[in-house]
């Protein structure tokens, strides 16, 4: 799914005070500027034509491969000054005006087209109409509100536009002038050409702010079949593989003690470290007990850690390094509307935050491409490629925690008598989570894992634009794009910081029991369920220590799970 937000071209027309009282409208100007790549591209607008010889020196514009055209708003022009003798039009002060029409068309709520009304008629033109514009085909998805800002300003800030500030510093003054394009420029103004903006009449309308959730077909029916095979699977599983079910610690010790494994008989006293390197061909040895300290992070190897956190930290890094260099980008479009890239919603669309990485540009994409499913599924592809990234991570990271946890939880059982929690439970038997993980940990390291893949759906989105005209008639320019949003990125980064943390910490707390390391390895286990006699001990309720000591003679003694009396192993006794 994908937002797509319905943006307005609405049209700018900066008039005399003449335009109101007059019985016509003087046309000599009511046109708007653009230029497509090919005739065929420019004659797809409606009402448009190329634009001839002299209205081509006027903008300075040599003719090359781009084709200038223009469009006639006279249409629009007329209707606007019907309406304003009719009070059918808002008057805004200036303040108001540059406020509502400032954040650019698709933050703007309520208002369509606009007259500017100039304090006075320039004594060096007729005109009434002193310069329109249509504003997406004229100002850009891109230049967004900088219309809103006089030369003067443009000049003094670097050409950028902040509109809070002229709204609530130079509303008073506020001027506006008839811009050209140049070869060295993308636009300059023309020099004496100012008029001063007395007040605003804007037209009332529902069109703005609308938004829509949409879904490619293709992705869903994808999604779909998916899901299908994973439940086909599910269900075959469930119903042909019958066999027991080794899912926990308690199912392997459980089937262990039921029936002892030969490989490791008369070796049933055996570490992880001393399983790693064990050979059936070796005979069995009895092993001094000598205690140690251990704490969870020993519980997972060296080589698991060093991975995991390697990927984490590179994840982190590159995330960090790409929001530093999407920030700078965002500041560099913005032309002064934000201070901060932080300041844009959360989670929201901005036009200055955009992946342009696609063949494709933005500008060059109409509602055409909207159909074609290559580009669309491209996009989507890289906007959730984080996604995918982080689900592996997780996979990592939560071997991380069932290592820990499984070493934890093996130690328990040296300390206190407890039944064994297995899939299929038996006599005294207990049922299983379910996961590989207590609810105590499962459920956070879920919920963690579910909020940061909702925080990363609002860092990278596929995000649509279709340009709808004042008539709410859609348009054939449009824009579609990957955006991004930094306070969402900041956000994300941050909470799967305080993840890998969290799990660095829990890795220094101390087994409950750190006398032997046996975490989830199936040799050292097996080695522990070497029963002597106590039939059925499966069943019941068990502990793992020693049934016998080293006899005066030498005798090695014997450690194993029981659900008969045990005591805790001697340092330094020798037991098999």
């Amino acid at each position: 799914m994908f937002t797509t937000t319905q943006r307005l071209d609405y049209n700018v027309y900066v008039v005399t005070p003449e335009f109101l009282t007059n019985a016509t409208v003087d046309c000599r100007q009511n046109v708007t500027v653009g230029f497509s790549n090919t005739i065929s591209d420019a004659t797809d607008y409606n009402k448009t034509k190329p634009l001839n010889a002299t209205m081509i020196n006027y903008y300075n514009q040599t003719v090359s491969d781009e084709v200038w055209w223009s469009e006639d708003m006279c249409d629009i022009s007329r209707e606007l000054q019907a309406n304003a003798t009719k009070d059918l039009l808002v008057r805004l002060d200036n303040a108001d005006c540059i406020s509502a029409y400032g954040p650019g068309s698709g933050l703007m709520k309520g208002y369509a087209n606009l007259l500017l009304v100039a304090k006075g008629k320039p004594a060096e033109t007729n005109n009434t109409v002193l310069m329109s514009f249509r504003y997406e085909a004229f100002v850009s998805n891109y230049t967004a509100n900088r219309w809103i800002c006089d030369p003067n300003y443009l000049a003094t800030h670097g050409n950028k536009c902040n509109y809070k500030e002229v709204a609530l510093n130079d509303a008073d003054s506020w001027s506006l002038a008839h811009p050209i394009a140049t070869e060295e420029e993308y636009w300059k103004f023309v020099p004496g050409e100012e008029w001063t903006i007395d007040y605003c009449l804007a037209e009332p309308t529902h069109l703005t702010g609308m938004c829509q959730l949409q879904y490619s077909l293709v992705i869903m029916l994808a999604v779909l079949f998916a899901n299908a095979t994973k439940l086909f699977c599910i269900i075959y599983i469930l119903t042909t593989h019958l066999d027991t079910v080794l899912a926990t610690i308690g199912d392997a010790i459980s089937s262990f003690l039921e029936v002892p494994d030969p490989v490791t008989m008369n070796r049933p006293f055996l570490s992880r470290g001393q399983a790693r390197q064990f050979k059936k061909e070796s005979p069995g040895l009895a092993v001094p007990y000598h205690p140690h300290k251990l704490r969870w992070w020993q519980a997972p190897s060296w080589a698991r850690w060093i991975i995991t956190l390697f990927f984490c930290i590179l994840a982190i890094a590159i995330t960090g390094k790409l929001l530093t260099y999407g920030n700078e980008s965002f500041m560099g479009y913005s032309y002064g509307e934000y201070s901060s890239p932080y300041e844009v919603g959360f989670g929201t669309y901005s036009e200055y935050a955009v992946l342009n990485i696609f063949s494709t540009g933005s500008s060059n994409l109409t509602s055409k491409d909207f159909d074609s499913n290559s580009i669309l599924i491209t996009m989507v592809a890289v906007a959730n490629l984080p996604q995918v990234i982080v689900s592996c991570l997780y996979f990592a990271y939560n071997t991380i925690y069932t290592s820990m946890v499984s070493a934890d939880e093996w130690s328990r059982f040296t300390v206190h008598r407890k039944a064994l929690r297995t899939t299929d439970p038996r006599g005294e038997q207990r049922s299983t989570y379910w996961l590989s993980l207590p609810w105590t940990y499962a459920l956070p390291l879920a919920v963690a894992s579910s909020v940061l893949h909702w925080l990363i759906s609002q860092s990278l989105f596929v995000s649509r634009t279709e340009i709808l005209n004042t008539r709410g008639e859609p348009e054939p320019i449009s824009y579609m794009n990957v955006g991004y949003n930094p306070l969402a990125i900041l956000i994300a980064l941050l909470f799967g910081v305080s993840m890998v943390l969290a799990m660095i910490l829990n890795g220094f707390r101390k087994l409950t029991d750190g006398s032997v390391l046996v975490g989830n390895n199936s040799l050292a286990i097996s080695a522990a369920c070497h029963r002597e006699k106590d039939e059925g001990a499966e069943k019941r309720r068990v502990m793992w220590g020693a049934v016998r000591h080293e006899a005066e003679d030498g005798t090695p003694g014997h450690c194993c799970f029981s659900s008969e009396h045990v005591e805790k192993p001697r340092v330094r006794d020798k037991y098999l």
